[in-house]
């Protein structure tokens, strides 16, 4: 059984002179903005980051390939959540089998009810679309699973090391500031990623297509709901305004993207 170890919290990418635009993840400057918690404002900085657009069935359906087709590997991480400097808490590593993950990933019922389909996600006519029916627990995993292909890829090319991860709800909240109009009035169907939308930065559908799950929980219970965001072809939820959902439920309206962080060379 192979296993590999990722950090999958706390990792900044270490490089220099990055452009605004990395294949298909733009640039997040560092910055503040104001949110109001109930009638009280509250500014938050945020650092860079790198944030992807949607996720794809075609991304998707690679990484949900390999799970299913490999059983006896496995996949490991360091969960750092409860971890302390007084030392009185320390980080653990967890490690899961890829035959204990399959039925995690996705709702099927929710991806096979789009456009009157069964097979929206398996259909390569619909590779270019974001996918759907992902539970958060998938979104997750998906993230660690990217993180060990292209470190794995990367490794002796000498090339940043990468650590992808869903945004948090003050990130996500973050990247919809930086839209170019007051009011978006989102497509009431599902498109390609690569259509809709721009912000000012470039990111695509961060209002309209998909609801998505940010890494944010709406309270300290291990289980709790987790926050996700913006309107989609089937929910009109505002930005500014959360949904709360069970991290394995996944729905027809529920897709993702992913970033990572980033430290600039002075």
């Amino acid at each position: 059984m192979k296993t590999t170890l990722l950090l999958t919290l706390g990792i900044t990418i270490a490089s220099s002179g990055f452009s605004q635009k990395n294949n298909d993840f733009t640039l997040v400057p560092k910055g503040n903005f104001t949110v109001k918690e109930g009638t009280t404002p509250k500014t938050i900085s945020v650092d860079n980051f790198w944030m992807s657009n949607e996720i794809t069935n075609k991304e998707f359906r690679e990484f949900y390939n390999q799970i299913k087709n490999s059983p006896n590997d496995s996949i490991s991480w360091i969960d750092i959540s409860r971890y302390k400097n007084d030392g009185t808490s320390k980080a653990k590593v967890i490690s899961i089998a890829y035959s204990n993950l399959i039925d995690k990933l996705m709702v099927e019922s929710a991806w096979k009810s789009v456009f009157g389909q069964g097979d929206y996600f398996t259909n390569p006519n619909y590779d270019n679309y974001p996918v759907v029916g992902v539970t958060w627990e998938g979104a997750r995993y998906y993230c660690i699973w990217r993180t060990k292909e292209e470190n794995k890829t990367n490794k002796g090319q000498n090339k940043a090391t990468k650590d992808y991860r869903l945004p948090t709800e003050y990130e996500w909240e973050y990247a919809m500031s930086y839209k170019d109009q007051a009011s978006i009035t989102p497509a009431k169907e599902l498109h390609k990623v690569n259509q809709g939308d721009r912000n000012k930065l470039g990111l695509l559908n961060l209002e309209g297509n998909v609801t998505e799950w940010t890494i944010s929980s709406g309270s300290n219970e291990k289980l709790a709901p987790k926050v996700v965001k913006g309107s989609s072809w089937k929910n009109d939820s505002k930005a500014n305004q959360p949904e709360l959902v069970l991290p394995n439920k996944g729905t027809d309206y529920i897709g993702f993207r992913v970033v990572c962080s980033t430290i600039e060379n002075e």
